[in-house]
């Protein structure tokens, strides 16, 4: 437009409208990173745990000991820093002394620390259920050092039924928890309830028949002596003994099991036999010639 003055007679001249402006900058920028990461072996655990015992039933109206054993076993490649062991045992059995928990790993007898073995209470009073407990923390620093991959660890000990009746049972539950190092969320296997191994109480009756016969042989003055037992028993019948006595002014020979010990008696000789073992049902049969 065309130019055009104004004169304010002095005073400083001003808009009408106040007008107020921001500055913005308009920065652009480019930034480049270069990150390098190095390979890391993520490990997998894997921890495995149960408890097994060496009876499947208990006699009643007795002591009946058993043993127990815990097996654990490293089956990841993480080893693990931390394990501990807890097994409640109910009221009317007899716990373990701590010298009598035996540790092994990878079959090897490790002498652990009396402090690092709890039995819940110190007593051994059948009256009351019992709790043990192994912990074994910062494994790394032990002399046995951590539970490594396809390590494994067994704990035994002795527990006592203490003349139980007929229709109870040896409910097991137990706890079993391991973990790694720097410490992670703890893997924990427990064993209760339906699940669990149990062993039933029963009512044991020994019935045994036993019988003796003597047959002459071809030979003039020679006897062949047959002793036979039969387990009419419910139950498998352990540590039996067999005497049987030889008469005066004879001699003994082919037997078909061999004898284990001879005592005197009247002037007689005495053979005696231990069996084992007898199965329910199972029939024994012994021989032997006396001239």
């Amino acid at each position: 437009s065309a130019a055009w003055e104004i004169d304010t007679e002095g005073e400083i001249p001003q808009y009408k409208k106040q007008v107020e402006f921001t500055l913005m900058h308009n920065l652009d920028a480019l930034t480049t990173t270069a990150i390098s990461i190095e390979d890391v072996e993520l490990a997998v655990a894997v921890f495995e745990a149960g408890i097994s015992y060496d009876v499947e039933k208990i006699a009643s109206s007795r002591q009946v000991p058993f043993t127990a054993t815990h097996k654990l076993s490293n089956g990841g490649a993480a080893p693990f820093d931390y394990l501990s062991v807890k097994h409640e045992i109910q009221e009317h059995f007899i716990p373990p002394e701590k010298d009598e928990i035996v540790f092994k790993k990878n079959g090897e007898v490790i002498e652990l620390d009396p402090d690092l073995i709890k039995i819940y209470p110190e007593d051994s009073e059948s009256t009351q259920a019992h709790e043990i407990v192994i912990e074994l923390d910062d494994l790394r620093e032990t002399d046995m050092g951590m539970f490594e991959p396809n390590d494994e660890i067994t704990v035994e000990y002795p527990i006592i039924a203490d003349k139980l009746t007929e229709g109870e049972t040896f409910l097991t539950n137990a706890e079993w928890k391991a973990n790694t190092y720097p410490r992670g969320e703890p893997i924990v296997i427990t064993e209760e309830g339906e699940e669990a191994a149990v062993i039933e109480v029963v009512h044991e009756r020994i019935k045994l028949l036993r019988g003796k016969s003597v047959h002459a042989t071809a030979e003039e003055n020679v006897y062949e002596v047959v002793l036979k037992i039969v387990n009419n028993s419910n139950h498998n019948v352990t540590d039996y003994t067999v005497k049987d006595a030889v008469p005066k002014g004879f001699e003994a020979e082919n037997f078909s099991m061999e004898y284990a010990e001879t005592e005197k008696l009247e002037g007689k000789q005495v053979l005696i036999w231990n069996i084992e073992e007898m199965a329910e049902g199972e029939k024994v049969e012994i021989s032997y010639v006396i001239r």
